[in-house]
């Protein structure tokens, strides 16, 4: 258990650093919001200055009033002309109300908020503004260095183009451009009067950034000078970011190329260890019919055996109704508002009354002879459900199930380690594969751990392609199981008796068991899924049972008061009733537990360092 339990704790772990690597860490919000489009325009005038128009679109979910940008002045001599429009139609200035915008000044920023009412829908907004001293006159060249699209942004933005447009007067050869940012951003002088940076997306926290190298004449009347070459330290700069660019690039390519393959493996490798270790033995058993008990172990073994070790509902059933055939308990039955007597006598009840069950102890002092689950239903009953009686209604356990879960929960994780871990439990299951589980999903929690940290260094999500190895890994381990090869036999028995169970009656008649026979074949019916098809078949084969008094045969015990009260239901009613009235109520209770660069065009560098107004934003 404490192996199991380390085990769960790493997979546990892995799943965290998988689910913060690809943003499921946040809490689900009433509203959200989302930048799908962003188109900048940006033109260069003679004087250096740049106006800039910005148009975003946000998605919308939830109610909204209202959106602040913040424009950054750095490496600007001032942000004027500041206009905020929809569909054309020019927001006013003023302090509130829907369509209006205001501005606010502070130390090296300019924040505008515009407002409006939008629910659940899509809306363009334009904001346009001029820079003053956008470029920088050099001695040699002229510089454009701006962050159009700051870092300050709460969310991501999808679908992004910038278009700068310079004064005519330059080749295309004297016009240097890169981009900053992720690395999945192009740049491209189109034209000599034409420079524009693409990028699919740009995730919260990170920037889009120009910078364009462009003869000073294009704007001679520059404001923003600076009396030094700049050109070969730009060159420099860029050269370095550049190779910086392309390192991270070949990075995530071989994140990308090795992912894919680890992700590949990992998919051979569990198919593969599949078929080594978790498929059966061949059975020593291949008759079609098995026409006796294949074995003497409880039902609840028997069932851990049929439902590979997952025991609940109908193991706890098969163990009543069988404590009840061997004349530890009784069941009777009674009427809601009546006494057992009272609905045993025939008593009619309302129609959508159904009949309701007694259980009451019997051989108190005997529970030596009982494996230690056996014990612990006998404990549950007529310990802690009855608080200490001999008799327990089904009504009165539900009743308690339900005031205290933390026991019913106890007692079902102590019931299901009690029978996997019986001598015949253990032995159903192949042990040896245990140390192959453990390291396939040792193997798995590498994968996602090393998957995890390859995403995050290289910013290549396709990282955690070998996560997702890793994952198929841990549920390939964590599901790998199979029976022992007298297992295997024993599975292959059960199966040949359910099949005998369901085509009894069209078997020869004097092949078949005697009646008293088959309310032990009941109990491991309920086990296999098949004590109404048995029932059904019993009033085929033995009408008898179709009258209130079988002599030699009373199933469970419960059937001794049956038998001798006239006018009840037939036998093979009550025995189907009672199963299914006795399984319902386990299932009740249980489910009261608790769950436990050149310049000449290309692909985006990472550097940064250029002015911006472009800071940043947040909708609400």
């Amino acid at each position: 258990m404490r192996r199991s339990a380390a085990w769960g704790r790493m997979v546990c772990a892995a799943l965290l650093s998988l689910f913060l690597v690809i943003g499921l860490s946040g809490v689900s919000l009433a509203k959200s919001y989302s930048i799908t489009r962003v188109e900048i325009t940006a033109a260069i005038n003679p004087d250096g200055s740049m106006d800039v128009i910005e148009r975003r679109t946000f998605r919308f979910s939830g109610s909204f009033t209202w959106v602040t940008q913040d424009l950054l002045l750095t490496g600007s001599q001032g942000i004027t002309d500041i206009k905020v429009s929809e569909n054309g139609h020019e927001y006013s200035l003023a302090p509130s109300g829907p369509g209006t915008y205001s501005i606010k000044e502070t130390p090296g920023m300019t924040q505008v908020t515009w407002r409006f009412e939008a629910t659940d829908e899509s809306r363009t907004f334009e904001l346009s503004y001029r820079v003053k001293g956008a470029v920088v006159a050099h001695r040699d060249v002229a510089e454009l260095y701006w962050k159009f699209i700051g870092a300050g942004w709460e969310v991501s933005s999808s679908n992004i183009k910038v278009e700068l447009k310079l004064p005519p007067g330059a080749r295309k050869d004297e016009i240097r451009a890169w981009g900053h940012g992720p690395l999945s951003g192009t740049v491209k002088i189109v034209s000599p009067e034409l420079v524009t940076w693409t990028l699919p997306r740009l995730p919260s926290g990170q920037f889009l950034e120009g910078r364009v190298v462009f003869p000073k004449r294009l704007v001679p009347q520059a404001t923003n000078i600076d009396e030094r070459d700049a050109l070969s330290s730009i060159l420099s700069e860029e050269e370095a970011w550049a190779t910086r660019a392309n390192r991270s690039r070949t990075v995530s390519l071989a994140v990308t190329v090795g992912s894919s393959l680890i992700l590949l493996a990992s998919i051979t490798a569990a198919i593969v260890l599949k078929m080594l270790y978790g498929r059966d033995f061949e059975p020593a058993f291949i008759g079609e019919y098995y026409r006796e008990l294949p074995a003497d172990y409880s039902p609840a073994e028997a069932g851990c055996l049929w439902r590979f070790g997952n025991v609940g509902a109908n193991e706890v059933t098969a163990t009543i109704l069988d404590l009840a055939r061997r004349g530890f308990l009784e069941i009777e039955i009674a009427t809601p508002n009546a006494g057992v007597l009272e609905g045993l006598a025939g008593t009619k009840t309302k129609p959508e009354a159904g009949p309701s069950y007694v259980l009451r102890r019997l051989k108190a002092g005997e529970e030596s002879l009982l494996k230690p689950h056996e014990k612990m239903v006998l404990d549950l009953l007529f310990k802690s459900a009855s608080r200490g009686q001999d008799s327990l209604s089904f009504d009165d356990l539900r009743e308690w199930a339900r005031d205290d879960p933390r026991s019913m929960n106890e007692f079902l994780t102590g019931f299901r380690e009690a029978v996997r871990t019986t001598e015949a439990s253990r032995s159903f299951f192949d042990q040896g594969i245990q140390k192959v589980k453990q390291r396939e999903i040792g193997a798995g929690v590498a994968l996602v751990l090393i998957g995890t940290v390859a995403a995050t260094i290289s910013q290549n999500p396709l990282g955690v392609l070998a996560s997702l190895g890793g994952l198929i890994l841990i549920a390939a381990g964590a599901l790998m199981r199979r029976r022992s090869p007298w297992g295997s036999t024993e599975m292959a028995k059960w199966r040949a008796f359910r099949r005998f169970l369901l085509h009894f009656s069209s078997l020869d008649r004097a092949t078949l068991p005697s009646l008293a026979v088959w309310e032990h074949y009941l109990v491991y019916a309920v086990i296999l899924g098949v004590a109404k098809e048995v029932v059904n078949q019993l009033k085929i084969v033995y009408p008898e049972i179709t009258q209130p008094r079988v002599p030699g045969f009373h199933p469970w015990m419960w059937m001794r008061l049956v038998v001798s009260s006239p006018g009840t239901a037939s036998v093979g009613d009550l025995v189907t009733g009672l199963t299914d009235a006795l399984y319902t109520s386990i299932q009740t209770v249980l489910n009261y537990a608790p769950s436990s660069g050149a310049g000449f065009g290309g692909g985006f560098s990472g550097g940064g360092g250029g002015g911006g107004a472009g800071g940043g934003g947040r909708a609400g």
